[in-house]
């Protein structure tokens, strides 16, 4: 097999402003990233939303006032279909996981499967990822982060430096999200 270079510093070439940026976007992701979560689902939403709520208000010629509202409830009309596209596909992607790991594991078990064997291993994935991607974005936003700041830092991609910058980052925000109970 051949040998495949490695992947080139993203930000290796960079003007330093951009490389302070880039390293400070992976210090939030690697310290906030799963609180920041739901943010960077739901803001595309929300500003696609008011864009198009403009965009209407404008074509119909509608008051100031008025075209402030449609906008608005465009916006958190568009802020709540992203949050829904986000659950399903991450439904989704529990339902062909499922279904993957019962064709990798039922082998094991036996020749042939039962006819119900699929849809139980869709639904159970379905029912099981949501609850495990939320466990997992906190150690996945973490690591994604450690990634970013270590490239925006110019060192090389050990797994010492991103292991370790990912699992500080990863106790930060397990502390971090503990901050308030629910009484």
């Amino acid at each position: 097999m051949p040998d495949l270079a490695d992947l080139p510093s993203l930000t290796g070439g960079s003007p330093v402003v951009l490389r302070f940026l880039t390293g400070a976007a992976g210090a939030v992701l690697l310290l906030a990233g799963a609180r920041l979560y739901r943010v960077a689902v739901v803001l595309p939403g929300l500003l696609l939303g008011l864009g198009a709520g403009i965009a209407i208000a404008n074509v119909l010629a509608l008051a100031p006032m008025v075209a402030a509202g449609v906008a608005v409830v465009a916006g958190l009309a568009g802020a709540v279909a992203a949050h829904l596209v986000e659950r399903f596909a991450v439904v989704v992607a529990g339902v062909i996981g499922g279904l993957g790991a019962a064709q990798v594991a039922w082998p094991l078990v036996a020749s042939a499967p039962p006819w119900w064997m699929w849809p139980l291993a869709a639904a159970a994935g379905g029912l099981v990822f949501p609850l495990i991607w939320k466990v997992a974005l906190v150690p996945l936003t973490a690591w994604i982060g450690a990634v970013v700041l270590v490239d925006a830092a110019g060192l090389p991609p050990s797994p010492l430096y991103v292991g370790g910058l990912a699992v500080v980052g990863a106790i930060v925000q397990a502390s971090l999200g503990r901050g308030k109970k629910r009484e």
